[in-house]
């Protein structure tokens, strides 16, 4: 299939409509790079003019095509979310010219996870290779960009919101010459030996993204390109993308009649955008998300800072009956693959399978005796697995998944469904919630989890007055207000490992936190330092608000520890931003 509007101006009605024929017959042909899994395939020809209002609608209309068909005042409603694999991949051929590179975008959420160049070979934009797992089907033999995760942050290489809209706006031009020059560099890409991607091959898969994805998804993105006025986008175009899920989360629940509650209620986040209403919100998006259960409990907290978080799920902690036997542990949400254990850190004892060490406590009790779990429990040669991540906060907006590599017995596979109520219950519980994977043989993997609709990502340093180099000890951990004394290990080491050279920050083996917004957050610092002065001991605990910028001074008789805590919290709209 080829679209190219040269030819639909000539030859009239006819063309049109067969053209739009052959896009739709594509969609049931069974893409030769997929195997065991149907894909749906388009063709668009950038340089060709006016052949972008045929594509946008057939691939529109191709994403809402799926089993649980639905709309909402005309609106296709997508596939359900899916944590590793979606029912189906669209791949998006792009020409230029002699250039090509196919685009492999995600069916439920409309995200693009690869692309391949023009020689055949796919790479998937995926965090630290090392830290990544793939999520493309194995036929495609992918390989990780390393740098080059799918949100606009890893893309962009920003660290924060406002340099991301800086970027989106100065950076992102729509003309057409810009994106020729998108396809002809992804046409033509070639990996660097190291996990580098250079930014003019960064500021082409956003202006895809944008030209694809994001226009499927925002009706007033997809004007602003179809009208051909080639500029960049504009402030209020940026924030409908951020909140795209938000749109169309309210939007869902207004069509099943809870208006009353949710809709036309004040929004912090849409109101400054001139959005009050669904009508309102309806001009704005075309595609909307399919969105699972909203949660029964709403936690005081929320009101704190309503809509400047998501759904995301905290993993407490896992633990094994044969830790010696696990190979890795994969976590996966729809956007990312992200391994939080490898059997082969175990080089020293930070890396070591178990989180603390500490004889004593048996393994066969309940789960609902284990309230000091994260204590009590930990310190045993049969403890919690040491996670080394995430390295990006978990999304629970539809569905998470563990995978487990166990050597010499296979995969094994655990999904939490939030369409499922019983899944949908434990959303913002006042304990954490427990999961058994059974693995055979009387094996089993368990999981300590909390799920919470309003938190925040929050990255976390610890840093000590000493040398750089210097050797430490101990144990770091983060605890949640309201989940008792369980919490996440962020380091521990019985065997002394050195600081950092640079700026004496400890090697945490994981430091994001997922954190409801408005809760507090404990971290307990137990550390010992071996120094030319002899042993010093830091200990204490500081404690810090979700949502929250700080550094927090842990005063001891060896000095001060500094305690970093770096929420990044969604950028809120303001009044009049264009």
């Amino acid at each position: 299939m080829f679209i190219n509007k040269h030819g639909t101006r000539q030859d009239g009605q006819v063309n049109i409509f067969l053209q739009y024929y052959l896009i739709w017959l594509s969609a049931y042909v069974k893409s030769p790079l997929q195997t065991n899994r149907a894909a749906s395939n388009l063709v668009y020809n950038v340089d060709a003019a006016g052949g972008y209002e045929a594509f946008m609608t057939a691939f529109r209309t191709l994403l809402g095509e799926h089993p649980n068909r639905k709309e909402v005042e005309g609106h296709h409603v997508l596939a359900r979310q899916r944590a590793r694999q979606p029912a189906r991949w669209i791949h998006v051929k792009l020409v230029a010219g002699e250039e090509t590179t196919t685009l492999a975008i995600r069916d439920d959420n409309v995200y693009l996870k690869g692309f391949m160049n023009k020689e055949g070979e796919w790479y998937e934009l995926s965090g630290p290779t090392e830290r990544s797992a793939r999520m493309l089907p194995p036929e495609y033999a992918s390989s990780l960009l390393g740098c080059c995760d799918v949100g606009y942050r890893s893309i962009l290489g920003a660290d924060v919101d406002e340099k991301v809209l800086d970027m989106l706006t100065h950076a992102t031009v729509l003309e057409t010459s810009f994106t020729i020059e998108a396809v002809r560099r992804l046409s033509g890409y070639r990996p660097h030996a190291t996990d580098y991607v250079d930014p003019f091959v960064r500021l082409s898969l956003v202006r895809l993204i944008i030209l694809v994805c994001e226009s499927a998804r925002i009706r007033k993105l997809y004007d602003t390109i179809s009208s051909g006025l080639g500029s960049a986008l504009t402030t209020w175009q940026v924030h409908y993308l951020w909140n795209w899920k938000r749109m169309s989360r309210l939007l869902l629940q207004s069509s099943q009649g809870n208006s009353s509650d949710i809709w036309p209620r004040r929004d912090p986040q849409l109101e400054p955008l001139g959005i009050t209403s669904a009508r309102e919100t309806l001009r704005i998006v075309d595609l909307l998300l399919n969105c699972p259960l909203p949660p029964a409990r709403v936690p005081d907290t929320d009101s704190l800072g309503d809509g400047l978080g998501r759904q995301r799920v905290e993993l407490l902690a896992v633990r094994a009956d044969f830790p010696r036997q696990l190979d890795a542990i994969t976590v996966f949400d729809g956007k990312r693959g992200q391994v939080i254990y490898r059997r082969q850190q175990a080089a020293d004892d930070h890396s070591s399978v178990l989180d603390y060490q500490e004889k004593g406590k048996r393994w066969n009790e309940p789960w609902e005796a284990l309230e000091k779990w994260a204590y009590r429990i930990a310190y045993t040669k049969r403890g919690n697995m040491m996670l080394t991540g995430p390295y990006r906060s978990i999304s629970a907006d539809g569905c998470f998944a563990i995978q487990v590599d166990v050597a010499g017995s296979g995969v094994f596979f655990w999904e939490w469904d939030g369409y499922d109520k019983t899944y949908a219950s434990q959303v913002n519980s006042a304990i954490p919630s427990y999961h058994t994977i059974d693995i055979g043989l009387g094996r089993a993997i368990h999981v300590a989890y909390a799920v919470m609709s309003n938190a925040v990502e929050t990255d976390v340093q610890v840093e000590l007055p000493l040398a750089g180099g210097t050797l430490v000890s101990g144990h770091v951990t983060a605890r949640i207000e309201g989940f008792g004394t369980m919490g996440s290990v962020l380091f521990s080491a019985t065997t002394a490992v050195p600081i950092s050279t640079v700026d004496s920050t400890v090697p945490l083996a994981r430091s994001v936190v997922a954190l409801q917004y408005g809760k507090r957050l404990y971290i307990q610092v137990k550390l010992r330092a071996d120094t030319n002065e002899g042993v010093k001991d830091f200990e204490d605990t500081v404690i810090t608000l979700g949502g929250r910028s700080s550094v927090e001074q842990l005063r001891t008789r060896h000095g001060t520890v500094l305690v970093n805590i770096v929420p990044h919290p969604k950028l809120r709209a303001t009044r009049g931003c264009v």
